[in-house]
């Protein structure tokens, strides 16, 4: 008998003994850590016995750390991005890079409108929306689901006193009356800034033009 002699039970069949409505010893010692705390306390090695509980909590912290960071790195590589930008106005500053955010445009102040075609990467975009700012009223937002948007965009856009549905926001719309005539010049220097929303995969990616009008000598 090792009981007898001086020795211990080994410990390796206390982990394969079947406990009656509960399973395996292996899977009771495990599965809480009550159990856990109950073998610490009655362990006649407790230093070599919380050396494993140490290294189990280790290594599952550093498994779901792991896997945590892994997810959103993928989440990250996943981000729906514009294509492209490019409009009749001239060249965006800096250069288009899908992954710059911020862009400057550079327009003689007496320009009206603009074409922009906006290219959308299809793989990771559910969907883009533009959004013209400019004035103290919003211009409705325009939303789309193709991968080649065309639009043009107003560049001269009123500002008027009153928030009305009926107030038009560009220049191109409504009667000229004396107000227009009034407000003319401001909107000739007044910058106009577009926000490009993308939205796909959880994500929402906005760019940013702002049109900056600029007025060359004669």
């Amino acid at each position: 008998d090792s009981r007898a002699s001086g020795g211990h039970t080994p410990r390796l069949s206390v982990a394969w003994d079947r406990i009656e409505g509960s399973g395996p010893g292996w899977w009771v010692m495990g599965a809480s850590l009550w159990t856990w705390k109950l073998r610490l306390k009655h362990s006649t090695n407790r230093a070599g016995d919380f050396r494993r509980l140490v290294i189990v909590a280790q290594v599952a912290v550093t498994a779901v750390l792991f896997f945590a960071l892994a997810s959103h790195l993928f989440m990250i590589t996943r981000r729906p991005l514009l294509a492209d930008i490019t409009t009749s106005l001239g060249d965006l500053s800096p250069p288009f890079d899908s992954k710059v955010f911020n862009y400057n445009l550079f327009v003689q102040h007496k320009v009206t409108q603009g074409h922009f075609q906006v290219i959308s990467d299809k793989d990771l975009v559910a969907n883009a929306a533009m959004r013209v700012r400019g004035t103290n009223k919003i211009i409705p937002e325009q939303v789309w689901t193709r991968s080649v948007y065309d639009t043009d965009v107003p560049m001269l856009l009123r500002a008027p006193k009153s928030l009305k549905p009926d107030n038009a926001v560009s220049f191109l719309e409504g009667p000229e009356d004396d107000e227009m005539l009034e407000e003319l010049p401001q909107s000739r220097v007044r910058p106009v800034l577009m926000e490009f929303t993308v939205r796909g995969s959880g994500h929402n990616v906005k760019y940013r033009i702002t049109v900056i009008k600029v007025q060359t000598r004669e």
